[in-house]
């Protein structure tokens, strides 16, 4: 974080030393603080998503076999994909009894 505060510091060569009664380093540091950060999380392995799958639709009813399936099958997907991936069968669901209370209506 000290090398890229000394770069900034280097490339505004026209930037006042006190900032709003700070210094100018303490302002470029709180800046850094706010930037986006990346942490590089691998992809689960097929125990992994198949864990996943077991506790985010613990409550479905599918058998060890059916969850193991989805394990092999979403080889590639990121823990936010399988997390997205039940949210959108629990919404499915929802609907498709939506649909028939409002057909049966």
């Amino acid at each position: 974080m000290q090398h890229l505060s000394h770069r900034l510091l280097l490339s505004q060569e026209s930037v006042p030393q006190k900032v709003a009664g700070k210094s100018l380093l303490v302002s470029v540091q709180a800046l850094l603080r706010r930037l986006e950060k990346r942490i590089y999380v691998s992809l689960p392995d097929l125990a992994a998503r198949t864990h996943m799958f077991t506790r985010l639709l613990q409550d479905r009813g599918l058998s060890n076999e059916q969850l193991s399936y989805m394990g092999q099958q979403t080889e590639g997907y990121s823990g936010s994909d399988i997390a997205s991936l039940c949210k959108e069968v629990a919404m499915r669901s929802v609907q498709l009894l939506h649909a028939g209370l409002v057909l049966s209506a």
